[in-house]
């Protein structure tokens, strides 16, 4: 028998054997100078085996040999210290192999391109991927019924019939959220309330705060929609509804990963929620209110899901977001509708005259013709240009998906600079006389068109605002009445540093979410009240949106993928257990 030990055990062993305290031979009656049984005898040098294998013999003095039952025990020992070792030995490949199979089950039948692993920010060891996903499967159908029951909240801000049923949406999402573990209450302003949520972990931690909006557009036209656009409807893997994406779907699997976050123990922030019910319509009441709430929004990061990404297999950041300001124009002149026999050719017409005054906002290259409105707007930096150029925008996809190509505006810039980087001026609407069927001989009594114009970072919304109601007063038609309505700035623009540490951080978890392919983009929509938060609340902005075109938002039959609401849901778990970014 030999004992299958390191050098270190066995010398312990040969310690302890040679410290017993064992009879003398002539103790026990045995004649000393008798020959030692055979099984007892000590090998000599030549004979003892190489490497970690010793002799049990060994082990035991010349001087004191052990008796029988020593013997037999000490066998016994050597046994099963050989067996344990053994056992741990065979073990240790078989966990492996094990643990290899089902690693490899998992990469076969999971739904994102990652590695299966546990990784670190700041320190702090997080669930992988697979494991958040898992959270999101087993709780996937209470998410979405709960996602149903906030959309069927016809909760369109701009629409006063509707501002009761905003009241109730605003209600429903405060007991919400109260009820997932968050402190709430509701922040009157002078329009419809905002929902405010707080879930205070440490004060040592940083703070994000989240915005989002419950309000939704109008419907119309009606009659282009296939369902109920407040009965929400799955189908072939999205569901559609008014707000699925923009903005009560996004919002959702924010608060959904914030919930089970809570739950698992895996927040590492303190936690803001603003959502307010009049994004569209440029956040007209919080924009009244928000710089008094400047304590209680202080934060160290924004984080803003309510933007879109290029395409369902990458992930995209929003690194700025252009700024807007509006205005109804009228034009009138007649007391009433006229005879377009009677009247035509002796005194101007409204219709026609607004057409041609909207006209005279470009020139025949597409550039905007207001004086001096280009006069605050920074050139596009290489380093900007550079990310642009880098990102996966298809002329030929845009044009299958939006039906025009991307052909008209600024000479000298490509269609996602003049989205992103310059500024636009663009007729919304405008509306006048007779549009039903069949023919009306009228000079209509009035005209009306709704304008709009897109700010970049660098434009002061106030001062762009007066130069497009100069050059419209400038070129009014003598002998008409022009007037304006409803005015005013909805919003500064927006653009993130690119040294942004929570950028950066972003930019690792999609990384991880989409097998490195992450692109950079600077949005020519708006999100009007999301610049004064951030000035408010001295946070960074970081907007990152799981959004697609096809979506349709602001169009009839909107809709938002269910697969772009499980990555939302899995990149906002992984942001809210990451840890600080500084």
């Amino acid at each position: 028998m030999f004992c299958m030990a390191s050098p270190d055990i066995s010398l312990e062993l040969k310690a302890k054997c040679i410290s017993r305290k064992t009879p003398s031979p002539s103790a026990r009656g045995i004649d000393p100078s008798a020959k030692r049984p055979s099984c007892c005898a000590v090998r000599s040098a030549s004979e003892r085996l190489p490497g970690p294998f010793l002799p049990l013999a060994e082990l035991v003095s010349e001087e004191q040999p052990l008796n029988i039952s020593d013997r037999i025990t000490n066998h016994k020992s050597n046994l099963i210290f050989a067996v344990k070792l053994l056992f741990i030995m065979i073990l240790l490949p078989v966990r492996i192999i094990i643990a290899t199979v089902l690693q490899f089950a998992c990469l076969k039948h999971k739904r994102l391109k990652v590695t299966p692993r546990c990784f670190n920010f700041k320190g702090v060891n997080r669930m992988s991927i697979e494991n958040f996903d898992n959270v999101y499967q087993a709780n996937r159908e209470r998410f979405l019924e709960e996602l149903k029951e906030f959309l069927k909240f016809k909760s369109i801000g701009t629409e006063p019939e509707c501002q009761r049923e905003c009241q109730e949406c605003a209600a429903w999402l405060k007991e919400h959220l109260n009820a997932i573990g968050l402190e709430t209450r509701l922040l009157e302003t002078p329009g419809l309330p905002v929902v405010y949520a707080e879930k205070k972990l440490n004060p040592t931690k940083p703070t994000l705060l989240f915005y989002g909006h419950y309000d939704v557009q109008p419907v119309d036209p009606l009659e282009l929609w296939q369902t109920d656009p407040f009965e929400p409807v799955e189908r072939d893997g999205r569901l559609y509804a008014r707000g699925a994406q923009d903005n009560k779907g996004q919002l959702m699997y924010f608060i959904k990963a914030l919930e089970e976050s809570i739950k698992n123990n895996m927040l590492q922030y303190n936690v803001k929620l603003v959502i307010e019910g009049e994004e569209e319509n440029s956040s007209r009441g919080i924009s009244a209110v928000v710089s008094e709430w400047s304590d209680l929004l202080k934060a160290d990061v924004l984080l803003v899901c309510d933007t879109d990404t290029f395409s369902p297999d990458c992930g995209t950041i929003s690194m700025g977001l252009r700024g807007i300001i509006f205005m109804t124009v009228k034009l009138s002149g007649p007391r009433m509708d006229l005879h377009s026999g009677a009247h035509g050719g002796a005194i101007p017409n409204p219709a026609t005259e607004l057409a041609r005054l909207v006209s005279t906002l470009h020139d025949a290259d597409g550039r905007i013709a207001v004086k001096g409105y280009y006069d605050q707007v920074d050139p596009v930096s290489d380093e900007e240009r550079k990310l642009i150029e880098n990102t996966p925008f298809n002329l030929e996809d845009y044009t299958r998906t939006v039906g025009v190509r991307p052909e008209w505006g600024e000479p000298g810039f490509s269609p996602l600079e003049r989205i992103g980087f310059r500024p636009t001026v663009e007729l919304n609407g405008i509306h006048s006389g007779y549009g039903g069927p069949g023919a009306k001989t009228i000079i209509p009594a009035e005209a009306f068109a709704k304008i709009t114009s897109r700010l970049v970072a660098s434009q002061d919304p106030e001062h762009a605002l007066d130069l497009l109601k100069k050059h419209l007063e400038s070129h009014a038609p003598a002998g008409l009445k022009l007037e304006f309505s409803e005015m005013g700035a909805g919003g500064k623009a927006l653009k993130v540093p690119l040294s942004s540490a929570y950028v950066k951080q972003a930019t690792k978890i999609l990384e991880e979410l989409f097998d490195g392919k992450v692109y950079f983009c600077w949005q020519g929509g708006s999100v009007p009240i999301v610049s004064s938060l951030a000035e408010v609340s001295g946070a960074e902005p970081v907007l990152v949106g799981f959004g697609l075109t096809e979506d349709n938002i602001h169009a009839p039959n909107e809709s938002f993928s269910l697969e772009q609401f499980r990555k939302g849901f899995i990149f906002a778990s992984m942001f809210l257990s990451a840890a600080s970014a500084k």
